[in-house]
């Protein structure tokens, strides 16, 4: 499936950088070794290990830490209850980044991972390739053009039905949050710029709240742990989080 992947980034003309679990001079598997000087030659390698290190099966879940930590999103296509594709999916969370997953039957092997990040609200359900990119148009306008993009069409049935139903019934009230006096509260800056950002109601993803505040990504994640220790924060699947308080300066 790795080798699949790259070989369609580089036959589309992508960059594709390459995490190894072994030094960069001990090329593995052996029969993939054209892939790995193409993707040498046009991308790049990274490796963590010093040249010569054997490729070790218990390398590469530890690896899957830097391939989640380089990319703003994983894309689970197919991962069973235990696989290296969850640990990677997993691992993505803890470092706020974006994730996707492909549904598969129901009474398919491969895809009881998929099927249970989708169910937990973990992952975004997708069903083509704009369901990915559509996150990421704003980001990168120069290179994604949405209106290329054909209009999703109008799903009918149940997904209508539920649809029409929310339409219609009342809103419930908002829910009441205590006031937070911030100059009291013998936080940090880092834990007070959350506070002022994060959402009451609808919970923030950890990577918007460090595009938000341009607090570096480990200092964003050691501040929500704190301030969820504390009350002041609530976490939600998939690493998204709320404020329970209201903070007045």
């Amino acid at each position: 499936m790795d080798a699949l992947a790259t070989r369609g980034a580089l036959n589309a003309g992508g960059v594709t950088l390459g995490v190894v679990g072994g030094g960069l001079d001990v090329q593995y598997p052996w029969e993939n070794r054209g892939l790995y000087e193409d993707v040498a030659a046009v991308g790049a390698l990274l490796s963590e290990y010093p040249p010569g290190t054997r490729h070790e099966g218990w390398h590469f879940p530890i690896r899957n830490r830097i391939l989640s930590g380089l990319a703003v999103g994983t894309l689970v296509v197919e991962a069973p209850g235990v696989s290296g594709a969850l640990i990677t999916a997993n691992t993505a969370l803890e470092q706020g980044r974006d994730v996707f997953a492909i549904p598969g039957p129901i009474d398919g092997a491969a895809s009881v991972g998929c099927n249970r990040l989708i169910q937990d609200s973990a992952a975004a359900l997708v069903t083509e390739p704009w369901d990915v990119l559509r996150e990421y148009a704003d980001r990168f306008p120069e290179k994604l053009r949405p209106e290329a993009v054909r209009e999703a069409p109008e799903v009918p049935g149940y997904r209508a039905r539920q649809e029409r139903r929310a339409a219609v019934k009342k809103e419930p009230p908002r829910p009441e949050f205590p006031a937070f006096r911030l100059a009291d509260s013998g936080l940090t800056d880092d834990q007070m710029a959350l506070l002022r950002v994060l959402p009451a109601e609808e919970p923030a993803l950890a990577d918007d709240l460090i595009e938000t505040t341009g607090i570096p990504t480990r200092r964003v994640l050691s501040a929500l742990t704190v301030l969820e220790i504390s009350g002041l924060v609530r976490q939600h699947s998939g690493k998204r989080y709320t404020r329970t308080v209201t903070p007045e300066e």
